[in-house]
């Protein structure tokens, strides 16, 4: 077990940021007295009520598992098959916000980093195919308030497209959010993604109101469509009756 021994921002300005997030460096120690240092943004300290002395989060071994499916922690030894399903096509990245990946050492350098995101983030996987056992895409969600939860993508590599995959995926994440007593899932996609929109609401979701957006990587402007769907879980389920604002 690895806790908080020290939690240094002195070299981290607003330049060393990520998406506007501040980032520290946080020095854990374990039960022989070894230690190890993570980088992460001060606003996820904060969101997970983490300080000096706290035990540190990791969810190395949590997974979602459907009928054909397993949503589980990336290992390093997988960066080939991720790159070669998913990393390394155009057409995956088109509706989503990250960039291809253009290169061998660029998937193993890209791992490294997913891996170390995974562990400390529970609800990030990799997408495994069961009857193959290989790294097909990624998956994830989040808590953003007290019973409401929302996707953080879903993308899976071409050759994995139309199988009822990603009804699959998104039925799990919805179904562990009402476990966690999520009271409300909100999924986006961008209008143009028809596949993504008929996705939502063939697992229930009701469209909401739709947003303009600037894409970070060439500056072309489009429409995020927003959509949710009511879970039966009880946190902050009070408001719901009240409706909210996010």
């Amino acid at each position: 077990m690895w806790k908080i021994k020290h939690i240094f921002d002195g070299e981290y300005g607003c330049e060393e940021s990520d998406a506007g997030k501040q980032r520290v460096v946080v020095t854990l120690e374990n039960e022989i007295g070894e230690e190890q240092c993570e980088t992460v943004s001060d606003a996820w300290l904060r969101e997970n009520g983490l300080d000096v002395g706290s035990r540190w989060p990791d969810y190395h071994d949590f997974c979602l598992e459907t009928k054909d499916l397993l949503l589980k922690k990336a290992v390093q030894e997988d960066w080939s098959e991720i790159y070669q399903n998913l990393w390394r096509h155009a057409e995956s990245a088109a509706h989503m916000l990250w960039e291809v990946t253009r290169s061998e050492q660029e998937a193993m350098e890209r791992m490294k980093r997913t891996v170390a995101f995974q562990r400390t983030h529970k609800y990030a996987f990799l997408v495994y195919e069961k009857a193959a056992g290989r790294a097909i895409g990624f998956a994830g969600m989040t808590k953003i308030a007290p019973g409401i939860y929302e996707d953080t993508g879903i993308a899976l590599g071409p050759d994995f497209v139309g199988k009822g995959y990603g009804t699959q995926i998104l039925d799990a994440l919805t179904t562990e959010a009402e476990k966690s007593g999520a009271y409300k899932f909100i999924a986006s996609c961008r209008k143009a993604n028809i596949a993504s929109h008929n996705l939502q609401l063939h697992c229930g979701f009701t469209f909401t109101h739709e947003e303009d957006r600037v894409d970070p990587r060439d500056g072309q402007a489009y429409v995020l469509e927003f959509s949710e769907k009511q879970l039966s879980g009880s946190d902050g389920g009070a408001q719901s009756e009240t409706g909210d604002t996010l």
